[in-house]
């Protein structure tokens, strides 16, 4: 209860939706981390029973795929779930339609870009992948549209159930083949038997049973939400994406599994975390759009919130991926480490912004969200062709990483404005964070010539990185009293 009641002051500004944001936040951080623990899982399956090529091929595929999913994404989930009241019920036999209609044609989509993709990319075998994958969206489009009240009204147990149950059965199939059959479709059928399953929960843990009717007037009101929703859907699929089909263009499947897997393992822990807590923004700064004071407290203690992960991780990253590419991945995927470590920083940027956007969205702005990424794309297209040709990989995370910490400064701005708030507050609030994990670094850093290239000498690392950092944060809080002595106390008081 301790734990409870000192996470529900980090967010909340009423016992009711502190309650909820508590609950919701523990059941997010859950869902996030089951899945990401299974998915990292399947990745190191993949790097350890295929070759990068073979890595790559399954990276152009499901960007493909996803990229079809973007340009068809009108954000009709959020536009209700931003709506301030509780029952969207007339709205969901509207959304179904739209949603089994968008399937079907992502469907088609997808069948005619296998005859297409193989000739830009030069992959013969990403046709036949590709007609597989067609299959996932004309599932996806049957589930049951009322799941989003999981979201709406931070029912993450619920949530938790619904997406768990679909990544579970897709990693156990996917790492079954690689056992059986060491080849790329291993991965394709694992999708595809986790779509099914997602299909079947989505029926199995909500009692509504949607219509097939269509209704003009709610689906222009959706989509006219959902337009800039969908612009800032695409456009943030092209800056996370674009750079990998870039790659696989230009360099090819090898360059791309290396620029992947340093994708994965760079990016995977602090933006996942900071995801969990992302998913319990949109509804609570939502609630909140009223009231500035409250808005403005809630999105400071967010960014602290956030950065007293995400930092750690980040920096913690940088200092052991040299042991940690060829103890877990293999020897064959050095050529990543300094990519990886470049695209930390990254993972960084991305986890702090990630505050940003359910800001915009919860005010009724996601068009502010949109115009930064354009801005972004720009430097991006400048910068992309001539740095990863002369530079290979590395020059591709070098514009990736630039790019972000220039549109950064300009996001943080736009958000300040909006609460009405002080960048010189932020910079107290996150200052502590910072010093910790750079002490941190050091000492990982330090810790590493002396232990060896094995997992004993990996877990030794981060073990000394996880102690290092708690201490430098207890001394902080101890001496200077930089605000998190309730959050120490109360974990304290939980331990006994």
């Amino acid at each position: 209860m301790a734990i409870l009641e000192s996470l529900k002051r980090l967010l909340s500004r009423s016992d009711s939706l502190g309650g909820k944001v508590v609950t919701g936040g523990i059941w997010s951080g859950i869902l996030q981390g089951s899945n990401q623990v299974f998915r990292i899982s399947v990745y190191v399956a993949l790097a350890r029973f295929l070759s990068p090529a073979g890595v790559g091929l399954i990276g152009l595929a499901t960007l493909v795929y996803g990229l079809c999913v973007q340009l068809t994404d009108i954000g009709i989930k959020t536009s209700l779930i931003q709506r301030s009241e509780a029952d969207v019920d007339d709205y969901l036999d509207t959304a179904w339609f739209l949603q089994v209609a968008k399937g079907a044609f992502l469907a088609a989509v997808l069948v005619g870009l296998s005859f297409v993709a193989p000739v830009v990319f030069g992959e013969r075998q990403l046709g036949p992948m590709l007609q597989v994958f067609a299959l996932i969206p004309l599932v996806n489009g049957i589930r049951n549209p009322a799941v989003l009240y999981f979201e709406k009204d931070l029912e993450f147990q619920k949530l938790f159930q619904y997406r768990f149950g679909e990544t579970f059965v897709f990693g156990v199939v996917t790492v079954g083949l690689l056992l059986a059959t060491p080849t790329v479709w291993a991965f394709v059928y694992g999708k595809v038997a986790g779509a099914v399953v997602g299909l079947a929960f989505s029926y199995g843990l909500h009692s509504f049973r949607p219509e097939l009717t269509f209704t003009r007037a709610k689906a222009m009101e959706m989509i006219d939400y959902g337009k800039w929703i969908f612009g800032s859907s695409l456009l943030i699929y092209v800056v996370d994406k674009g750079d990998d089909l870039f790659l696989g263009w230009l360099l090819g499947t090898s360059s791309l599994g290396f620029y992947r897997a340093a994708y994965r393992f760079s990016n995977a822990p602090a933006t996942q975390v900071s995801g969990a807590l992302s998913k319990v923004f949109l509804p609570s700064f939502a609630e909140l759009q009223d009231d500035v004071d409250s808005l403005r407290r809630a999105f400071y203690k967010s960014i602290r919130g956030v950065t007293l992960i995400s930092f750690p991780m980040s920096l913690g990253i940088v200092a052991v991926t040299p042991v940690f590419v060829p103890v877990v991945l293999g020897a064959e995927w050095t050529p990543a480490i300094v990519t990886m470590q470049l695209l930390a920083v990254w993972g960084f940027v991305r986890a702090t912004g990630s505050v940003f956007t359910p800001l915009f969205q919860a005010v009724g702005k996601p068009d502010v969200q949109t115009k930064l990424l354009v801005l972004r794309i720009a430097l991006i297209a400048v910068a992309i062709y001539p740095l990863t040709d002369g530079y290979g990989i590395e020059g591709a995370a070098f514009v990736i990483v630039g790019t972000s910490l220039l549109t950064f400064p300009v996001g943080l701005y736009l958000c300040l404005d909006i609460v009405d708030g002080d960048a010189v507050v932020i910079g107290k609030r996150v200052a502590p964070q910072a010093v910790g994990s750079c002490i941190m670094a050091v000492a990982v850093w330090a810790v590493s010539g002396v232990l060896p290239v094995s997992v004993f000498g990996l877990i030794g690392q981060i073990a000394t990185g996880v102690a290092v950092y708690a201490v430098v944060m207890a001394i902080q809080e101890a001496t200077l009293g930089v605000g998190l002595k309730p959050l120490w106390d109360n974990l304290k008081v939980a331990a006994e």
